[in-house]
């Protein structure tokens, strides 16, 4: 099936293989569900043991952040660093594994547009966040009283912020030429990003010159307002950070774009 459609700022106009992107979108799931033990299992235990070291290693269960329980106030936070590093390294390795393997011939050969190709991968790293957030509070809904405050920020938030990671995560695949060059933007760009964001500790309590670098941290704005559609309670503004989330992501998608339709490390 194929859809009349209008890629970004004229790139692609045409028709949208709807049946080939949603094929990929399908490969790329199988693929990370086909190693669900490292994919799914390792993250969500990754975050169940922070819960478990701020919280029973602690022995505290009166530490009250912005009006929140601690415990509260962290898992927010906690679940959506799982779902921003697990939608950047689901399109990162895939597509560094596909180059060094020779597959990506095969995606490359598939009667798909640039857009449809960027639509493909990201939305297999979006469904493999989605997943981990819902394993995630489920494990520990049963010992941490969460509940939604905002369900329609809540779901655009971790849609738009999983995409803007997905879509960086396409960007790196393809410049890589290692799995060290994938690993090393995971573990000095991306986790430094998610960790100092404001995931363990309120921001606004913090010192000066910390509070004003904190606030430098574009995740920091993210973090906020997910934890915000649990907590009600913000300290910036979510409509602004749904905004500029859009506007990142039509950049990143653009210049991903860009990357698939010249060939730049995929055709050599």
């Amino acid at each position: 099936m194929r859809l009349r459609t209008t890629g970004l700022s004229g790139l692609q106009v045409g028709t949208m293989n709807i049946r080939g992107t949603y094929t990929l979108c399908l490969r790329e799931t199988l693929r990370f569900r086909s190693v669900w033990l490292q994919t799914i299992l390792g993250p969500v235990i990754s975050v169940l043991l922070f819960v478990v070291v701020f919280a029973a290693a602690l022995g505290r269960t009166d530490i009250v952040v912005n009006g929140t329980s601690y415990v509260a106030f962290i898992v927010p936070g906690l679940v959506l660093m799982a779902m921003l590093q697990n939608a950047f390294a689901n399109t990162s390795s895939s597509l560094l594994i596909a180059k060094v393997s020779g597959t990506i011939v095969d995606v490359l050969m598939a009667r798909l547009a640039p857009f449809e190709l960027v639509i493909g991968y990201a939305a297999a790293a979006v469904f493999r966040a989605l997943v981990i957030a819902v394993l995630l509070v489920l494990a520990v809904s049963p010992f941490v009283d969460l509940t939604v405050d905002n369900w329609p920020l809540l779901i655009a938030v971790g849609l738009l912020a999983s995409i803007a990671f997905a879509v960086p995560g396409i960007l790196n695949g393809i410049v890589a030429t290692r799995m060290e060059h994938v690993a090393g933007a995971a573990s000095i760009i991306i986790a430094p990003l998610t960790m100092l964001a404001g995931t363990f500790y309120s921001v606004s309590s913090l010192a000066e010159p910390f509070r004003s670098l904190s606030y430098m941290n574009p995740v920091f704005f993210l973090v906020d307002s997910f934890r915000a559609a649990f907590t009600g309670v913000t300290e910036g503004d979510p409509a602004l950070t749904l905004l500029g989330l859009v506007a990142a992501n039509v950049m990143l998608t653009w210049i991903a774009i860009v990357v698939f339709r010249s060939g730049y490390r995929l055709k050599a």
